[in-house]
């Protein structure tokens, strides 16, 4: 098993990746220039501040962070964790970390698929041809260091760009996507995709959302049981 000082070196090594000038695609901003750098971090995404433990048993990947609009003014609790508490996205997802989890959320590890800021709205569209190269670039290569016994993305778009990035096929919705995804680029480690939790997702979904977060629960308990 990799050691904490291990994982952390070659998390940076992601991280200085991310940062070089080549790496941004066209149209979007890097976080190491974006005013100033204020909302840079050590790791891939701002988002794992509030959720960075390298022996985590679950990791979460989102599609993306955040949008240039989103942060046009400078917030110091983003800036210092990574995340705003009160956003639907931040607080659905620890409701249902601790209610079918018995998790916190800084007992998990956190991410995103597009590790660089849109310049226009939160709800902007990125192509899914850069989520899935990002994905190829930095996500797998997370799950592979961090190595969790489970990883939950974030919306269709989101586990369809791992399931790409894997050489896998895309699922035509999210119901599709509550059945396991494995394989031997990334072996032992279990992936699946759950409604996002921002209020969009959880209006249209409703207790939808509340099977999907008991079934994953029931299996990270039998992953956690079958380790020891």
């Amino acid at each position: 098993m990799n050691s904490e000082r291990n994982k952390r070196s070659r998390i940076r090594k992601l991280v200085h990746l991310r940062r070089l000038p080549t790496s941004c695609p066209f149209g979007y901003s890097s976080l190491s220039t974006f005013d100033e750098g204020y909302y840079e971090s050590v790791f891939v995404v701002p988002w794992t501040k509030s959720a960075c433990s390298y022996d985590a048993d679950l990791m979460i990947i989102g599609q993306d962070w955040a949008s240039e609009s989103h942060l046009k003014k400078r917030d110091e609790c983003i800036r210092v964790l990574g995340q705003k508490p009160t956003l639907a996205t931040n607080r659905n997802l620890k409701k249902f970390l601790k209610k079918y989890m018995l998790l916190e959320f800084g007992e998990t590890w956190a991410t995103d698929v597009f590790p660089f800021l849109k310049r226009k709205r939160m709800s902007e569209r990125i192509p899914q041809n850069l989520l899935v190269e990002c994905a190829k670039t930095y996500t797998l290569k997370e799950i592979e260091i961090i190595r969790p016994l489970m990883v939950v993305c974030l919306g269709l778009r989101t586990i369809n760009a791992v399931r790409v990035a894997l050489g896998q096929n895309t699922l035509p919705n999210i119901d599709a996507a509550s059945d396991v995804t494995q394989s031997d680029k990334l072996p032992c480690i279990e992936i699946y995709g759950a409604t996002h939790t921002g209020g969009w997702g959880t209006t249209t979904r409703g207790r939808k959302m509340n099977a999907e977060w008991r079934k994953l629960g029931r299996r990270l308990k039998q992953l956690q049981q079958k380790r020891k």
